[in-house]
């Protein structure tokens, strides 16, 4: 006759889901075999085939609305190698990691204050009508508080960088859909503590490196270092006098610097309507450097193997004063194009 003796947990009250503990003893009473189950049925596996591949990234996150994210991005992930992808660009695994770092954030708040810190806080032998979350609100309502501000804050940043809180479509097979804007940058900043303030007293709010946004006085190549959003000058003949273009990215409005990703640079598609490539005047040493190899294949696609040469950095001009002489001497190929507008 068995003496064993099998324990059953069900339903699991501290997971973000549905399941259940098996637990067999033996004679002695020691645990003899544990077993999680997950006792939900989806059939994602069997419906999702014949499906166009591109619905994956949006089809399988419906597995969860707490977690959606993850397989959001694990479903991007695997479409990524279907559509040829075996990187995708910098900005978009940024963005892709922040949507992940969002999720993390979220998730373990809720997992911490909405499902363990009853436990915590009341302990293990406290009545169960009391050891939840609504016991939690009622006799420490501060702490409620910031726990629920806590896994606001990380759905915000889901929100930003996946489009919604919850079943986003920021992430695609190949990349990303979408980039964070200024206000988005500066509303996320604005919630970090410590970040978000103008220190250095310049009138620009400094972003999460203690840099300004629109570059240059804490860090010798500004924002050329932030995420990818490098920047570049293009020569423009504008209608701001000093004879850029007034475009910017990735920071505040600031005239005559274009952000765009690095490597977008070397696109043949990069404003080839004005001029393409020999539109830009001016880049950062670092950028130069750094893409080197690149820029060297473009020149010689625009038939000009010293157009990097006339290019200026932050070593030949800083100011606009000193740029035009720079271009003047280089014989710059944007000096004889026609205005862009």
């Amino acid at each position: 006759m068995s003496t064993t003796k099998r324990v059953v947990i069900e339903p699991l009250t501290r997971v973000e889901g549905h399941g259940k503990v098996t637990i067999k003893l033996d004679a002695e009473g020691e645990v003899e075999s544990a077993r999680l189950h997950v006792v939900e049925f989806r059939g994602f596996e069997r419906f999702i085939q014949g499906r166009p591949y591109w619905e994956m990234p949006v089809a399988v996150q419906r597995l969860c609305g707490i977690c959606p994210v993850s397989h959001h991005l694990a479903a991007a992930k695997a479409m990524d190698g279907i559509v040829g992808v075996d990187r995708v660009t910098p900005t978009a695994e940024k963005i892709r990691r922040l949507m992940h770092y969002g999720q993390i954030f979220q998730s373990h708040s809720l997992h911490f204050f909405h499902l363990s810190s009853p436990d915590l806080l009341f302990g293990f032998d406290a009545e169960p009508a009391t050891r939840n979350v609504l016991g939690v609100a009622g006799a420490f309502p501060e702490l409620a508080r910031q726990g629920i501000l806590m896994r606001k804050f990380g759905q915000e940043v889901i929100r930003a960088t996946a489009g919604k809180k919850v079943h986003g479509t920021g992430a695609i097979p190949g990349g990303v859909n979408r980039s964070l804007t200024t206000t988005e940058r500066r509303e996320l900043a604005a919630e970090i503590p410590g970040n978000a303030v103008d220190d250095d007293g310049n009138g620009f709010v400094d972003d999460w490196e203690g840099w300004d946004f629109d570059g240059n006085d804490n860090d010798p190549n500004g924002s050329f270092y932030h995420g990818t959003a490098v920047a570049s000058v293009v020569g423009a003949r504008a209608n701001n006098n000093n004879g850029v273009a007034g475009m910017a990215g990735g920071g505040i409005q600031t005239p005559g610097v274009m952000g765009v990703g690095k490597f977008y640079l070397a696109s043949p598609k990069f404003i080839s309507a004005d001029g393409g490539f020999k539109r830009v005047i001016w880049m950062s040493s670092v950028l130069k450097e750094s893409m080197a190899e690149e820029f060297k294949a473009v020149a010689a696609r625009e038939g000009d193997p010293d157009l990097i040469d006339r290019i200026a950095d932050e070593r030949t001009a800083t100011t606009v004063e000193e740029l035009v002489p720079f271009l003047t001497e280089k014989q710059h190929p944007a000096l004889e194009m026609d205005p862009m507008f």
